[in-house]
């Protein structure tokens, strides 16, 4: 059969009919008599799986692999897939950064390169490279040992997996947070304060820390039981040591305003999303807070955060 025929079965213009013999996908016969290619069923045949394979998005390369090196098709349709699913999950990266980009509403193009090769970059990093670019953030934004301190409470949480997108948005949202905060030095009272502390307190902070995040997280009654306790005796000191509420008033109001300044709790936030653990962890406390606010109203008549709060507004005063 000639070329016109193979076109209407096939439903292929002769110009890609042409185009997969010269790939040598097919291998019709030549008439002596009038130079013209014959066809046959056989390549009907092939014609229409290479039609059907090509809309797949499956190379030539691989339909030749298939037709004349006699690959197999399972094997050819999960490479495909493999490939498809990369493309994918660059798309929805570069998705993701666009929209970034958009709710930021970015006008400086002079810098916009920079910035897009950042957040882009950022989300093909591997587990631990994401671990090592928040634990420098932290350790930039809070030199010293408060950096440290800061690395001990939410570093287990770093170890993040982003597989959804949400989680995408979330660590955008956190990178341009730590990229955008500004570096807090001494002239804090609570960088100043803790900055003081020497190794073997740091070891020791370090290890209550740990310890108290591990015993929550496990649902320990011994750790929660502690928790609670700390409030009402943190309420306890400040009731009745002038001198530690006064310092106490002075540092808390700063360091909320540091947080509110920089809107720290991106960081909270964002960790949620990313980290189960984490969500899991803020949950629990948040509960314990309740139960520690509720005690300390039993035993001396106001709430640990009703105190605070008295106090952030006397402070203001």
């Amino acid at each position: 059969m000639n070329i016109k025929i193979v076109s209407e079965r096939t439903e292929l213009t002769k110009r890609a009919i042409k185009y997969y013999e010269e790939q040598g996908l097919i291998s019709p016969s030549k008439n002596n008599e009038n130079n013209y290619r014959e066809y046959n069923d056989d390549d009907i045949v092939k014609l229409n799986l290479i039609a059907t394979l090509r809309l797949l998005d499956i190379s030539i390369s691989d339909i030749r692999d298939l037709l004349v090196n006699k690959k197999s098709i399972k094997r050819i349709l999960k490479e495909t897939l493999s490939n498809l699913n990369e493309q994918i999950y660059k798309l929805e990266n570069s998705k993701t950064v666009i929209s970034s980009i958009i709710d930021k509403e970015i006008e400086d193009t002079d810098n916009i390169d920079k910035y897009i090769k950042r957040l882009r970059k950022s989300l093909e990093y591997s587990v631990l490279e994401k671990q090592e670019l928040l634990s420098n953030a932290i350790n930039k934004i809070f030199p010293g040992t408060y950096g440290l301190i800061l690395k001990n409470i939410y570093g287990r949480f770093f170890n993040v997996k982003i597989d959804t997108a949400q989680k995408k948005e979330a660590w955008l949202r956190l990178v341009k947070f730590l990229d955008n905060s500004e570096i807090f030095d001494e002239k804090y009272l609570i960088m100043k304060n803790i900055n003081k502390m020497n190794s073997n307190d740091i070891g020791k902070s370090t290890n209550n820390i740990n310890e108290m995040i591990n015993g929550l997280l496990n649902n320990d009654n011994k750790t929660k039981e502690k928790y609670i306790n700390s409030f009402i005796s943190g309420l306890e000191l400040l009731i009745q040591n002038d001198k530690f509420k006064e310092n106490f008033s002075e540092t808390i109001s700063q360091t909320e305003n540091m947080f509110k300044k920089n809107e720290f709790n991106t960081l909270d936030e964002c960790l949620m999303i990313l980290s189960d653990e984490y969500k899991k962890y803020i949950e629990i406390t948040k509960e314990l807070q309740l139960e520690a606010d509720e005690k300390c109203k039993k035993k001396y008549g106001i709430t640990f955060k009703g105190f605070i709060d008295n106090l952030k507004e006397t402070t203001l005063k």
